[in-house]
């Protein structure tokens, strides 16, 4: 028990907050022989501006699916819409609704309205960013709240803009 009699030993009585840390991680392909220990002591422009290009470059993607991922969290059919490129492509599969493919703002903002706003639920603690490519882990009710599924959202992004989006277990 604290002092103040309250069984957390922080005194907030056990209630937690969940923190959702986020990490921008490099991909390191095209850099990766010119990272390595010299590459702490390289002053040369070029590389200094490659190094910042490719850091501004994951830093828009980063952006990008979270702003994707707020919309979704935040149940907005008309923001999450709008983080999809015009000729972007939907896939859906088991465990989620079975759509197959869907190309075009249009028919994926149909999909948008009656399925991920609704009862497709976002993790924002079970994410991985690769490159262009975001996935979440995905939960889903049907009927009855006890019985969810599970599967993965992977997002591909370019220019700020989600232009495949695969919804599967």
């Amino acid at each position: 028990m604290s002092p103040a009699g309250n069984p957390h030993p922080s005194g907030r009585g056990g209630g937690q907050k969940q923190i959702v840390v986020r990490l921008i991680e490099l991909s390191r392909p095209r850099l990766s022989r010119s990272l390595g220990t010299a590459s702490k002591l390289n002053r040369d422009p070029a590389f200094i501006g490659e190094l910042v290009a490719h850091g501004q470059a994951r830093a828009e993607e980063f952006l990008a699916a979270l702003a994707f991922e707020r919309a979704w969290r935040d149940r907005d059919p008309a923001a999450v819409l709008g983080c999809f490129a015009d000729d972007a492509e939907l896939w859906s599969a088991p465990p989620f609704p079975d759509r197959g493919g869907l190309r075009g703002r249009q028919r994926i903002g149909r999909f948008v309205r009656e399925h991920l706003t609704t009862d497709l639920h976002v993790d924002p603690t079970r994410k991985q960013v690769a490159g262009h490519l975001v996935s979440w882990t995905v939960r889903a009710w049907r009927d009855d709240p006890d019985r969810r599924v599970q599967g993965r959202a992977e997002a591909e992004l370019r220019d700020g803009k989600v232009v495949a989006l695969r919804l599967g277990g």
